[in-house]
């Protein structure tokens, strides 16, 4: 029985191959020229979204950054290594973004607040931009899964003084690796570019062969025949995931270089194919959304009202107490879960400890068929409903 994959990235092997034989520096500059037409405000690119983070932060004043405890490690990481205070908010447990009444309560003046739009469903950004200036805060928007996702008909990323995405191989536009500063003032942009002219170094022959690697290794992995070994084995000897969340603030290589002509040509290739990714990631999304909607023992994500989500992971909570056990038994059925964050970075945040027990991830990318889909709802549904006995 062949296992649908919690992931497939959205690059193909021609892609690849055509990066490998044909990239040039050029790429880099035509990339960077479409993103800025496609946001309408400039851009610059890193190795990686995390870099992007550190970098604006170092650039900063303020002495403290008000971030969700439901996040990647990579955020609070960043934030101690620019030498930063760390604020933790709890999150609003039916969106997994941050909770705008205990920001309220945690507020602190002159701070920098990161608005974080998990798993591409944007969050109240209205609101916290109206807090952030009323507490004389900069607000920077973490859009590292949230590419091409809106809130009133606006893409996210273009609220703050700046926000951070990235290109990681599982992201809805990737690149490999990589990721880039989207900046609303010109004057930060060109402080910025002073800042990177000096820190930052095109990737050295030896990393750039680990990334083109990487990405031969996941579009094998993939593979049917592949993947049924490889995820039991993946298992056996890390459970739900290799990160448990342990935060430790460490500059390795992703912060000192730039993106690579590689990199930007894989970016430029799935950026003419972006809307119909997003499109289709849509698709899957609205029919988990509709075929889940009366199961009970799961929940599902609630969008905000007036939003478009470009889902990067679509995230569903367990409500029985035994998620190991769920998972088992969806992979035993050819269904395979991702686990996005199995930590909380704070303990004090009850639905953020609450999010990291619970939550699972449906497998979302734009080549899974209408029969996958199928089976996936049937096999949640059947699960939940066994468990219910």
């Amino acid at each position: 029985m062949n296992i649908i994959p919690r992931h497939r990235i959205e690059i193909r092997f021609s892609s690849i191959l055509f990066a490998l034989l044909f990239s040039r520096a050029k790429k880099i500059i035509q990339f960077k020229g479409e993103l800025e037409r496609y946001f309408n405000h400039q851009v610059m690119f890193l190795q990686s979204a995390r870099a992007a983070l550190y970098y604006l932060l170092r650039a900063m004043p303020q002495e403290t950054i008000i971030v969700p405890a439901y996040t990647c490690k990579v955020v609070p990481e960043a934030g101690f290594l620019a030498g930063k205070k760390i604020i933790y908010v709890d999150i609003d447990i039916h969106t997994f973004n941050m909770d705008v009444n205990d920001l309220k309560v945690k507020m602190k003046p002159d701070s920098i607040i990161i608005a974080t739009h998990q798993y591409g469903i944007p969050c109240e950004i209205d609101k916290i931009a109206e807090l952030a200036q009323k507490n004389h805060c900069v607000l920077i928007e973490d859009c590292a899964a949230a590419f091409g996702s809106k809130i009133g008909g606006r893409l996210v990323g273009t609220f703050g003084l700046a926000s951070i995405f990235s290109f990681e191989f599982t992201k809805v536009l990737s690149a490999g690796r990589g990721g880039f500063i989207l900046f609303k003032e010109k004057a930060l942009y060109e402080k910025m570019k002073l800042l990177f002219g000096k820190e930052l170094h095109q990737p050295n022959p030896i990393f750039m062969a680990k990334i083109i690697l990487l990405l031969f290794l996941h579009k094998i992995v993939t593979l049917p025949v592949v993947y049924n070994f490889f995820i039991r084995t993946f298992y056996r000897k890390f459970g739900f995931s290799m990160d448990q969340g342990e935060i430790r603030p460490y500059k390795d290589e992703l912060y000192r270089y730039s993106l690579s002509s590689f990199e930007a040509t894989i970016g430029l290739l799935n950026l003419k194919r972006i809307d119909d990714i997003i499109q289709r990631r849509w698709e899957v999304a609205h029919q988990y959304l509709q075929g889940l909607n009366e199961t009970k023992g799961l929940g599902l994500p609630l969008l905000p009202r007036h939003s478009f989500c470009s889902f990067m992971r679509f995230p569903v909570r367990i409500l029985s107490r035994n998620r190991d056990g769920f998972y088992l038994r969806c992979l035993e059925k050819g269904l395979d879960l991702g686990f996005t964050y199995t930590y909380s970075c704070s303990k004090e945040c009850r639905n953020s400890l609450l999010a990291a027990s619970q939550v699972v991830n449906l497998p979302m990318n734009s080549h899974l068929t209408d029969v996958e889909v199928t089976k996936i709802i049937n096999t949640m549904k059947e699960i939940v409903e066994a468990e219910s006995l």
